[in-house]
Protein backbone atom coordinates (compact mmCIF):
# COMPACT_ATOMS: atom_id res chain seq x y z
CA UNK A 1 0.00 0.00 0.00
CA UNK A 2 1.38 3.38 -0.93
CA UNK A 3 0.18 5.09 2.22
CA UNK A 4 2.01 3.27 4.89
CA UNK A 5 -1.56 4.40 6.24
CA UNK A 6 -4.37 3.73 8.12
CA UNK A 7 -7.30 6.67 7.88
CA UNK A 8 -7.97 8.46 10.15
CA UNK A 9 -4.45 11.92 12.58
CA UNK A 10 -2.51 9.12 11.23
CA UNK A 11 -0.12 6.81 12.94
CA UNK A 12 0.97 5.46 9.57
CA UNK A 13 3.68 7.96 8.94
CA UNK A 14 4.63 9.46 12.27
CA UNK A 15 4.42 8.53 15.87
CA UNK A 16 1.83 10.48 17.79
CA UNK A 17 3.64 13.16 19.82
CA UNK A 18 3.43 12.75 23.55
CA UNK A 19 0.63 14.83 24.96
CA UNK A 20 -1.49 15.25 28.02
CA UNK A 21 -4.37 12.75 28.24
CA UNK A 22 -6.70 15.75 28.64
CA UNK A 23 -5.66 17.39 25.36
CA UNK A 24 -8.82 17.44 23.17
CA UNK A 25 -7.54 19.43 20.21
CA UNK A 26 -6.48 16.56 17.93
CA UNK A 27 -9.84 15.24 16.63
CA UNK A 28 -13.57 15.24 17.42
CA UNK A 29 -13.45 11.51 18.12
CA UNK A 30 -10.61 11.90 20.61
CA UNK A 31 -12.43 14.85 22.20
CA UNK A 32 -15.48 12.67 22.80
CA UNK A 33 -13.30 9.91 24.23
CA UNK A 34 -11.60 12.30 26.62
CA UNK A 35 -14.88 13.92 27.69
CA UNK A 36 -16.25 10.46 28.36
CA UNK A 37 -13.19 9.55 30.43
CA UNK A 38 -13.50 12.74 32.46
CA UNK A 39 -17.19 12.16 33.10
CA UNK A 40 -16.58 8.52 33.93
CA UNK A 41 -13.72 9.39 36.27
CA UNK A 42 -15.84 11.95 38.14
CA UNK A 43 -18.67 9.46 38.42
CA UNK A 44 -16.33 6.74 39.56
CA UNK A 45 -14.96 8.98 42.30
CA UNK A 46 -18.50 9.57 43.54
CA UNK A 47 -19.25 5.87 43.72
CA UNK A 48 -15.98 5.06 45.45
CA UNK A 49 -16.86 7.58 48.13
CA UNK A 50 -20.26 5.92 48.55
CA UNK A 51 -19.52 2.21 49.15
CA UNK A 52 -23.20 1.51 49.75
CA UNK A 53 -23.97 1.98 46.03
CA UNK A 54 -24.45 -1.36 44.25
CA UNK A 55 -21.65 -2.55 42.00
CA UNK A 56 -24.20 -2.83 39.18
CA UNK A 57 -24.60 0.95 39.17
CA UNK A 58 -20.87 1.40 38.71
CA UNK A 59 -20.75 -1.20 35.93
CA UNK A 60 -23.70 0.46 34.19
CA UNK A 61 -22.00 3.85 34.34
CA UNK A 62 -19.01 2.59 32.34
CA UNK A 63 -21.06 0.70 29.76
CA UNK A 64 -23.20 3.69 28.74
CA UNK A 65 -20.44 5.70 27.04
CA UNK A 66 -21.69 6.95 23.67
CA UNK A 67 -19.25 7.92 20.89
CA UNK A 68 -19.96 9.86 17.73
CA UNK A 69 -19.37 7.98 14.48
CA UNK A 70 -16.44 9.08 12.33
CA UNK A 71 -16.88 8.23 8.64
CA UNK A 72 -13.12 8.61 8.13
CA UNK A 73 -12.21 6.14 10.88
CA UNK A 74 -15.02 3.79 9.89
CA UNK A 75 -13.73 3.67 6.32
CA UNK A 76 -10.23 2.63 7.36
CA UNK A 77 -11.60 -0.05 9.69
CA UNK A 78 -13.77 -1.27 6.80
CA UNK A 79 -10.62 -1.84 4.74
CA UNK A 80 -9.15 -4.35 7.21
CA UNK A 81 -9.26 -7.85 5.68
CA UNK A 82 -10.44 -10.86 7.63
CA UNK A 83 -7.51 -12.89 9.04
CA UNK A 84 -9.34 -16.05 7.98
CA UNK A 85 -10.26 -14.80 4.51
CA UNK A 86 -8.09 -11.96 3.13
CA UNK A 87 -10.52 -11.47 0.25
CA UNK A 88 -13.31 -10.52 2.68
CA UNK A 89 -13.64 -7.59 5.08
CA UNK A 90 -13.06 -8.27 8.74
CA UNK A 91 -15.77 -5.75 9.72
CA UNK A 92 -18.58 -5.94 7.14
CA UNK A 93 -20.88 -3.82 9.31
CA UNK A 94 -18.54 -0.88 8.70
CA UNK A 95 -19.09 -1.29 4.96
CA UNK A 96 -22.84 -1.41 5.55
CA UNK A 97 -22.63 1.85 7.49
CA UNK A 98 -20.75 3.50 4.63
CA UNK A 99 -23.36 2.36 2.11
CA UNK A 100 -26.19 3.63 4.29
CA UNK A 101 -24.78 7.03 5.26
CA UNK A 102 -23.66 8.79 2.09
CA UNK A 103 -25.05 12.32 1.86
CA UNK A 104 -27.05 13.57 -1.15
CA UNK A 105 -24.09 15.60 -2.45
CA UNK A 106 -21.95 12.43 -2.62
CA UNK A 107 -19.86 13.10 0.48
CA UNK A 108 -19.88 11.34 3.82
CA UNK A 109 -20.65 13.14 7.08
CA UNK A 110 -17.98 14.85 9.16
CA UNK A 111 -18.14 15.93 12.79
CA UNK A 112 -18.74 19.59 11.96
CA UNK A 113 -20.45 20.77 8.78
CA UNK A 114 -18.74 24.09 8.02
CA UNK A 115 -17.73 25.71 4.70
CA UNK A 116 -14.13 26.03 5.91
CA UNK A 117 -13.85 22.31 6.68
CA UNK A 118 -14.01 21.02 3.10
CA UNK A 119 -10.68 19.23 3.51
CA UNK A 120 -12.23 17.17 6.30
CA UNK A 121 -15.07 16.23 3.97
CA UNK A 122 -12.62 15.40 1.16
CA UNK A 123 -10.60 13.12 3.45
CA UNK A 124 -13.67 11.31 4.76
CA UNK A 125 -15.20 10.96 1.30
CA UNK A 126 -12.05 9.64 -0.35
CA UNK A 127 -11.54 7.19 2.53
CA UNK A 128 -15.08 5.84 2.09
CA UNK A 129 -14.60 5.59 -1.67
CA UNK A 130 -11.38 3.64 -1.13
CA UNK A 131 -13.11 1.22 1.25
CA UNK A 132 -15.92 0.52 -1.22
CA UNK A 133 -13.54 0.17 -4.14
CA UNK A 134 -11.26 -2.18 -2.20
CA UNK A 135 -14.12 -4.65 -1.74
CA UNK A 136 -15.66 -3.89 -5.13
CA UNK A 137 -19.10 -2.86 -3.90
CA UNK A 138 -21.27 0.26 -4.07
CA UNK A 139 -20.32 1.40 -7.58
CA UNK A 140 -22.99 4.12 -7.56
CA UNK A 141 -21.77 5.38 -4.19
CA UNK A 142 -18.19 5.41 -5.48
CA UNK A 143 -19.15 7.46 -8.53
CA UNK A 144 -21.10 9.99 -6.46
CA UNK A 145 -18.19 10.26 -4.05
CA UNK A 146 -15.75 10.91 -6.90
CA UNK A 147 -18.05 13.59 -8.28
CA UNK A 148 -18.01 15.35 -4.91
CA UNK A 149 -14.21 15.15 -4.74
CA UNK A 150 -13.92 16.59 -8.24
CA UNK A 151 -16.26 19.47 -7.42
CA UNK A 152 -14.28 20.47 -4.30
CA UNK A 153 -10.74 19.53 -5.30
CA UNK A 154 -9.75 23.11 -6.21
CA UNK A 155 -10.30 24.13 -2.57
CA UNK A 156 -7.30 22.03 -1.50
CA UNK A 157 -5.03 24.96 -2.41
CA UNK A 158 -7.25 27.46 -0.55
CA UNK A 159 -5.22 28.70 2.42
CA UNK A 160 -8.39 29.78 4.22
CA UNK A 161 -9.55 26.20 4.43
CA UNK A 162 -8.72 24.47 7.70
CA UNK A 163 -6.82 21.21 7.25
CA UNK A 164 -6.80 18.13 9.49
CA UNK A 165 -3.44 17.31 11.05
CA UNK A 166 -1.22 15.63 8.48
CA UNK A 167 -3.58 16.37 5.57
CA UNK A 168 -0.79 17.48 3.21
CA UNK A 169 0.87 14.08 3.66
CA UNK A 170 -2.03 11.69 4.17
CA UNK A 171 -4.41 12.91 1.45
CA UNK A 172 -1.83 12.60 -1.38
CA UNK A 173 -1.08 9.09 -0.12
CA UNK A 174 -4.77 8.29 -0.37
CA UNK A 175 -4.77 9.65 -3.93
CA UNK A 176 -1.88 7.32 -4.79
CA UNK A 177 -3.74 4.38 -3.30
CA UNK A 178 -6.84 5.33 -5.30
CA UNK A 179 -4.74 5.17 -8.48
CA UNK A 180 -3.37 1.80 -7.37
CA UNK A 181 -6.93 0.49 -7.02
CA UNK A 182 -7.74 1.68 -10.52
CA UNK A 183 -10.05 4.54 -9.60
CA UNK A 184 -10.59 7.17 -12.27
CA UNK A 185 -9.97 10.27 -10.17
CA UNK A 186 -11.71 13.46 -11.33
CA UNK A 187 -8.53 15.53 -11.29
CA UNK A 188 -5.86 16.28 -13.87
CA UNK A 189 -2.45 14.63 -13.87
CA UNK A 190 -0.67 18.00 -13.34
CA UNK A 191 -2.90 18.68 -10.33
CA UNK A 192 -2.01 15.30 -8.82
CA UNK A 193 1.68 15.91 -9.51
CA UNK A 194 1.51 19.24 -7.65
CA UNK A 195 -0.20 17.48 -4.75
CA UNK A 196 2.53 14.84 -4.56
CA UNK A 197 5.31 17.41 -4.88
CA UNK A 198 3.84 19.37 -1.99
CA UNK A 199 3.73 16.16 0.05
CA UNK A 200 7.42 15.52 -0.65
CA UNK A 201 8.23 19.04 0.55
CA UNK A 202 6.28 18.37 3.74
CA UNK A 203 8.27 15.17 4.27
CA UNK A 204 11.53 17.12 3.92
CA UNK A 205 10.31 19.87 6.21
CA UNK A 206 9.30 17.37 8.89
CA UNK A 207 12.60 15.49 8.52
CA UNK A 208 14.60 18.69 8.96
CA UNK A 209 12.51 19.68 11.97
CA UNK A 210 13.12 16.29 13.55
CA UNK A 211 16.86 16.54 12.81
CA UNK A 212 17.33 20.02 14.29
CA UNK A 213 14.76 19.73 17.08
CA UNK A 214 14.74 16.08 18.18
CA UNK A 215 12.09 15.10 20.68
CA UNK A 216 13.22 14.80 24.23
CA UNK A 217 13.25 11.27 25.53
Amino acid sequence: MFLSHPIPNHTLLFKEPKRSPWNTTSSPLQAVLVDSRISASKGASHYVMCPSEPKERIREMFTKVELSVSSYDTAWVAMVPSPNSPSSPCFPKCLSWILENQLPDGSWPVAHDHPLLIKDALSSTLACVLALKKWDIGEEHVNKGLQFIGSKFSLISDKNQHAPIGFDIIFPGMVEYAKFLGLNLPMSTPAIDVLLQHRDLEFKRCSLKTFYFPQEK
